[in-house]
């Protein structure tokens, strides 16, 4: 954990939330120009809370839709191609 102010960052808090069961994956926030010294540790809990929960939707996501549409993908025979230009995960089906 990190605390520092300056003139053009204002209050910062740089922090790591280790893994545990309510937040599986290890997260590292960093909070830049908070309204004031004392509420930059509220934020910093508020947003590791909003990026462990949309870290859990993605997983969640991959696990319930993914893995489906590449079990698909082996038993239809379709093509599928990877965005990986832009390193998203998925694609799109060619054909099914």
């Amino acid at each position: 954990m990190k605390t520092g102010v300056t003139n053009n960052a204002g209050p910062c808090l740089c922090t790591s939330v280790v893994a545990s069961d309510k937040y599986p994956t290890p997260l590292i926030v960093v909070l830049l120009n908070s309204s004031s010294m004392d509420i930059r540790w509220m934020e910093t809990w508020k947003l590791a809370k909003w990026a462990a929960s949309r870290l859990s939707k993605i997983k969640q996501f991959r696990t319930e839709v993914i893995k489906p549409l590449n079990v698909a993908r082996r038993v239809n025979g379709a093509s599928f191609q990877s965005n990986t230009s832009s390193g998203a995960t998925g694609g799109t089906f060619a054909h099914l």
